[in-house]
């Protein structure tokens, strides 16, 4: 009797152990995805783990993408992008469309985690990347999924308003949701004009604006008429200050001594990030103190705005604007 029932018990386990080998995946084979998500993504990872189905407005398209600016766009057309990269460094250039916790972080946009992307491929959880053409050297590791490649850069020695919504009309053709970005579009423009309106009344001594960067204590890059503010100050009904022509990126290198030739109804706007290093050593630059930004002269500081974004940038500007609280303003 207590030979059959150990019999009995080995054949039991002998089955269980089968089962759990044919059921469970190989771990080895798939990347500790915890490590590289702006949240613990793993069990919807493993839920969404399908074939990839035909567009259509029911199912939402499995895009990847490395770059920010298509990022911002995807989720001004509600698309939540499967991955993109440097979902941390996001936080803090961007900000604004807000990202979600469930997005996976490839890692470095420019050297993303090769291993990572290759999983998500073979997963089938990606069945489209969009890119620019910085990330060209990246390109292999996409296989054979379908690539669609855009440019945020200003096509215009004078930017436009059509110019940078070249872009998003192109990303919504990729993900089916070219309704959604003809409201978008639509709503946006209306809405920047308004934040322009608002502006003005509160502010009816100022009449263009200098939006700067700093590189160091002495130099600055002075956005000019190739960059988002052109477009989106003009919409404003404001005008934009400009020393020259502006390079591709749309800013002209600018020492601290050219914003004394900032006319008198401007104001300069400095768009964050920067360090309290630098804003320490500005407080101890004589040019800085006799210049009088923010305290005889309108000065305003700006959240991070990321610039090569088409019109989610231009938007996200204007929304920094109508919040940003001007300093050295004559009532």
């Amino acid at each position: 009797m207590i030979n059959a029932v150990s019999k009995f018990l080995k054949i039991g386990v002998l089955m269980t152990v089968f089962l759990l080998s044919v059921c469970t995946p190989n771990a080895d084979k798939s990347p500790d995805i915890n490590k590289n998500t702006h949240t613990n993504t793993q069990e919807s990872t493993q839920n969404n783990a399908q074939t990839p189905t035909a567009l259509n407005d029911t199912q939402p398209i499995k895009v990847m993408t490395p770059d920010w600016g298509v990022a911002m766009n995807l989720l001004a057309l509600d698309i939540i992008p499967v991955a993109i990269g440097e979902v941390r460094n996001y936080d803090e250039w961007v900000a604004e469309p807000a990202l979600p916790k469930q997005v996976i972080d490839l890692g470095l946009r420019f050297t993303p985690n090769s291993e990572l992307l290759a999983w998500l491929v073979e997963q089938g959880l990606i069945e489209q990347v969009i890119d620019t053409e910085f990330y060209a050297q990246i390109r292999p590791q996409y296989k054979n999924i379908s690539l669609t490649t855009v440019d945020f850069n200003s096509q215009e020695t004078m930017a436009t308003w059509d110019g940078f919504a070249r872009a998003t009309w192109q990303i919504a053709k990729t993900v089916n949701k070219q309704a959604q970005a003809q409201i978008y579009i639509t709503r946006t423009k209306d809405e920047i004009r308004a934040i322009g309106e608002r502006f003005t009344q509160r502010n009816p001594s100022i009449r263009s604006l200098a939006v700067v960067q700093f590189v160091d204590e002495n130099n600055l890059r002075l956005y000019g008429q190739s960059s988002i503010f052109y477009p989106a100050t003009k919409q404003m009904g404001l005008s934009l200050v400009i020393m020259g022509q502006s390079n591709q990126w749309g800013f002209v290198p600018i020492t601290l001594n050219d914003l004394a030739k900032l006319p008198k109804d401007s104001c300069l706007l400095v768009v964050k990030p920067y360090s309290a290093i630098l804003q320490q050593n500005l407080q101890n630059n004589a040019i800085w103190q006799r210049l009088g930004f923010g305290k005889t002269r309108c000065m305003g500081v700006l959240e991070p705005i990321w610039m090569y974004g088409g019109i989610p940038s231009l938007y996200s500007f204007a929304k920094r604007l109508d919040g940003v609280v001007l300093m050295g303003v004559s009532s």
